[in-house]
């Protein structure tokens, strides 16, 4: 018997600001992938090579949400660079 697969989604991530370099050069300021179920924010800033040094937020079809926040299939997911003035 062959254990199960977990299963894959695919997201889709529009990049703004200086994080479109993380995107593929043929289709800037987009990325697109397949993460397993129940992944979370973290996990795809992860995948794109985004660390926690860099300092982002992030909407999941619209609404902000927080890193722990667990992905849906099929949602776009926005991050952008936060930033503070002074």
């Amino acid at each position: 018997m062959v254990p199960d697969q977990a299963e894959q989604m695919i997201i889709t991530v529009e990049l703004s600001g200086y994080l479109r370099s993380y995107s593929d050069p043929q289709t800037p300021g987009i990325w697109s992938g397949q993460l397993e179920d129940n992944s979370t924010i973290s996990d795809l800033l992860h995948l794109i090579g985004i660390t926690k040094s860099v300092s982002v937020i992030c909407t999941q079809s619209g609404i902000f949400v927080l890193h722990k926040t667990r992905l849906e299939s099929g949602s776009t997911i926005v991050i952008a660079p936060f930033m503070s003035g002074g």
